[in-house]
């Protein structure tokens, strides 16, 4: 199937060079760590306004086009750019680039969907603003408002608690802001109560997370004040150990001595130590104490009286001290103060001995494959340890080691990232880490493990729950009749 000439006509006429149709030029959004089967696309848009957004969304409704859309597509290993069904244009939203505004006094950036860590980061520091941004461990030019909407974790804060509002347009081209965003231009001001998320009535924010039932071109980002004092918490945890280390941080959550997300990175995850798996096998954990000097003083006391005897070692690392000559804490200092690195692609390579590909580490482009299982878990201890042996039973019976982390988010939850590294130019690599995978997904599933996020394939598999799904689904019937947007993500 190829497009009709009136739809590419019109498409053309409206984004000039920034419609493309040609198969060559499409290759690249064919690429994906994951090394699943690309699904034919018709064409890519590339808007820069959410004005164009709603013009080629009002174009494929009349031409009958579907359409998928990502941000800047570095949903590594659940699909990248690979849409949920093919024979669509996919919408790529990093054209999207402004910053509208920041609001120091409220702490909140309203950024448009392409607008990445890199950039946010960057043009606070330049503004001299008195806030942070909380950043993930993934690519600095990854964007904020994407992996927000698909519920990514940063090192400090969970994005989907960071949204504050969104902008979002409907399928029929009407333009809907959440909560008390009513300002006609999008911006912050007198009057648009953006320190208030929910606004009067139903919270309809949620909807549009992890969604398809509208196009997001903009939203409001949570920041974070400068803290007074900031200290890293390093340590490291013999396997047999985390269950009680687990167990005591779920204490310190809920007494106030631990407030920002931990990781748990088992050796696989942290071969920036430059270790690599041992049998008697080894987890670093970290997290940031942040706030005045005595209550990073008062935690700081609190960790070492709760976890000293489970721990193997432990630091309490100050932003004061010089890192000249440990670059790995030093990275991790940047990360917890929002600054954004590329440390944990570059672990990824190097856990597989590759150099990488570019100094950017764009993983699609490079020769290491990877997907990603990525279960929530109640904080308990042991049931967290039951589903790590058993994901790793099965990646051992297949020849893989899996690259863990575990992030305890409060004392009632903890996300965790299971990656499965795999060599890109074997064919027999490839079907063998797919099947793997699957397995690892259905096995977590039948003892009751629920996932936080799915990649392409696995959410054909019914992992949603239907009794909550079925809300979703009237409404795409109603906003979305034709199931024209992104048909089929998570089960909708």
């Amino acid at each position: 199937m190829s497009l009709v000439a009136g739809a590419v006509s019109e498409l053309q006429d409206l984004l000039g060079a920034q419609f493309q149709v040609n198969q060559a030029h499409l290759k690249a959004y064919y690429q994906n760590a994951t090394e699943f089967q690309p699904k034919e696309v018709l064409g890519v848009a590339k808007p820069n306004s959410p004005e164009q957004v709603r013009q080629i969304l009002e174009v494929c409704s009349r031409q009958s086009l579907k359409v998928y859309t990502f941000s800047t597509g570095m949903n590594w290993g659940l699909g990248s750019k690979i849409p949920t069904e093919g024979q669509c244009v996919l919408l790529d939203m990093a054209g999207l680039k402004q910053i509208r505004a920041v609001s120091e006094e409220y702490r909140y950036a309203i950024i448009e969907a392409g607008v990445t860590q890199k950039e946010l980061s960057d043009y606070l520091e330049a503004k001299g603003y008195n806030l942070i941004l909380p950043v993930t461990g993934s690519s600095p030019h990854s964007s904020i408002l994407g992996n927000s909407l698909e519920r990514g974790t940063t090192f400090l804060t969970h994005r989907a608690q960071d949204l504050r509002n969104l902008e979002v347009i409907l399928p029929d081209g009407q333009l809907v802001r959440t909560g008390f965003w009513e300002t006609a231009n999008g911006e912050g001001g007198l009057g648009d109560e953006l320190h208030y998320s929910y606004g009067n009535g139903p919270d309809v924010k949620g909807l549009f997370v992890q969604s398809n039932l509208g196009v997001v071109t903009a939203g409001v980002i949570e920041l974070l004040p400068k803290p007074e004092t900031i200290k890293l918490f390093w340590a490291s945890v013999k396997e047999a150990q985390l269950p009680a280390f687990l167990d005591r941080c779920k204490q310190l959550y809920r007494m106030g001595g631990m407030r920002n997300i931990m990781h748990v990175g088992n050796e696989k995850r942290m071969k920036i130590t430059g270790k690599g798996i041992s049998s008697d096998s080894v987890w670093v954990a970290m997290t940031a104490l942040q706030g005045p000097k005595g209550l990073v003083e008062w935690q700081e006391s609190a960790l070492t009286t709760y976890l000293s005897g489970l721990v193997s070692t432990m630091r309490f690392v100050s932003s004061a001290d010089d890192l000249s000559e440990e670059p790995v804490l030093a990275r991790m200092m940047d990360l917890h103060k929002g600054k954004p690195t590329t440390i944990f692609l570059q672990a990824m390579y190097k856990s597989e001995d590759s150099a990488g590909h570019n100094v950017d580490y764009d993983i699609d482009r490079g020769d290491v494959g990877m997907l990603c299982c990525l279960p929530a878990f109640p904080m308990d201890g042991a049931r967290i340890l039951k589903a790590v042996e058993v994901a790793n039973a099965i990646a051992e019976e297949h020849g893989f080691l899996l690259a863990t982390t575990i992030n305890p988010v409060n004392d009632l939850y903890a996300e965790s990232v299971i990656n499965l590294y795999f060599n890109r130019s074997s064919e027999a690599d490839i079907a063998k880490a797919h099947h793997c995978n699957s397995l690892i997904h259905k096995k977590l599933a039948d003892l009751g493990y629920k996932f936080y996020r799915l990649d392409v394939k696995e959410m054909t598999h019914g992992y949603h729950n239907p009794m909550s799904i079925s809300v979703p689904k009237l409404l795409k019937g109603v906003l979305d009749p034709e199931a024209r947007l992104a048909a089929g993500k998570y089960g909708v």
